[in-house]
């Protein structure tokens, strides 16, 4: 009967909520997504073809900062922005999106369902680490959270393997 480790605990629960996890990182992608289209909004048609024309006069940035209506200094990092669009730095070497009462209301919103995600995924994969280090066996999870069974390594006894020929021979 072998007993579960803390650390096989902790990687079995990564593994039943893997999807939480993934819920998270699509809601971080589409506020990535939503900062980037905003800001891509903001910037002038003209500022736009005048780049197009003439790229090396102007400053291209890998984050879009933001600060103001209840927000300190925010830096959001957009990677993949070769493939969409630059991001034209547009004050002080720096590109800030310019934020309004409802804006500010909206990434808001969005950075709040981001944190109760990932708050409830911390707090699901702590509850089912807790349950497997107190079922303790593979016996006892295996009857009482299939579930988390299914995730367990596979024991493999080693055959013993014994010279049985050498000694039959020196018997007879």
């Amino acid at each position: 009967m072998s007993r579960i480790s803390k650390e096989l605990a902790a990687i079995i629960a990564g593994q039943l909520v893997a999807h939480k996890y993934a819920a998270i990182e699509q809601l971080k992608k589409e506020y990535n997504t939503f900062i980037f289209d905003t800001f891509q909004e903001q910037t002038p048609k003209e500022v736009k073809d005048f780049f197009k024309k003439f790229p090396d006069y102007f400053e291209i940035e890998s984050h879009i900062n933001f600060t103001g209506h209840g927000f300190r200094w925010e830096q959001v990092y957009i990677s993949d922005t070769e493939e969409k669009a630059p991001i034209i730095a547009n004050k002080d070497n720096k590109a800030m999106l310019t934020l309004d009462k409802s804006l500010a209301s909206q990434i808001s919103k969005r950075l709040h369902a981001i944190e109760k995600a990932e708050d409830q995924y911390k707090k699901v994969k702590g509850e089912i680490r807790m349950a497997l280090i107190n079922l303790r066996t593979y016996k006892n999870i295996t009857d009482k959270f299939p579930e988390a069974a299914e995730h367990l390594p596979k024991i493999s006894v080693p055959a013993v393997i014994v010279n049985i020929e050498g000694l039959r021979k020196k018997i007879v």
